[in-house]
């Protein structure tokens, strides 16, 4: 929604009774909830995350008020960790009998598409997460994480596509609140 539709909409509910106004925003927050869960299926959809790691990161930020008629989704905005893409660790033979070596690590950011990250290792992490790590130069701490994009860019990228249904919804929920009074 444009600033310009926002302004529209406060105009229109200054005007509005107190039934009407309490209509639209149980519409309002209705339809923000179900964008969300949408949304999260979108993303799901899109990249190769766990339900309940997605649902913990996209959040209805700001509900509607009587005051404000407008909510706001939002997804956690760092870098998500390679690793909670399904990263598993991948071994050959070493040249001693019954050994083996690491011999890289194997992504799924997009559903179907599995990505081979020679060199890459998966290493247990301060706060008890685990990382998948690549060798940055020869000394022994010469390392670092490797990042898939975060919940909020995923957001930005899918929300327009949630929008129409989204609207739909508002309406059809607007309408049955207003009969509901």
């Amino acid at each position: 929604m444009s600033s310009n539709e926002l302004d529209q909409a406060k105009q229109m509910l200054a005007e509005l009774d107190a039934n009407s106004t309490r209509a639209l925003v149980r519409a309002v927050n209705y339809a923000a909830v179900k964008a969300r869960t949408l949304g999260a299926r979108l993303i799901r959809d899109e990249v190769k995350l766990p339900a309940a790691y997605v649902n913990a990161r996209l959040k209805v930020d700001q509900r509607a008020s009587a005051t404000d008629p407008s909510a706001m989704i939002s997804g956690r905005g760092r870098a998500t960790q390679l690793s909670r893409f399904g990263a598993k660790q991948l071994t050959t033979k070493a040249k001693l009998p019954g050994k083996r070596r690491l011999a890289g690590a194997r992504v799924e950011v997009t559903p179907g598409r599995k990505k081979v990250l020679a060199g890459a290792w998966l290493m247990k992490q301060k706060g008890g997460n685990t990382g998948l790590m690549v060798r940055t130069g020869p000394n022994r701490n010469d390392y670092k994480p490797l990042y898939g994009p975060s919940i909020d860019q995923l957001w930005r990228n899918i929300r327009e596509q949630v929008a129409p249904e989204v609207s739909d919804l508002m309406l059809s929920e607007f309408i049955r609140q207003m009969e509901l009074t």
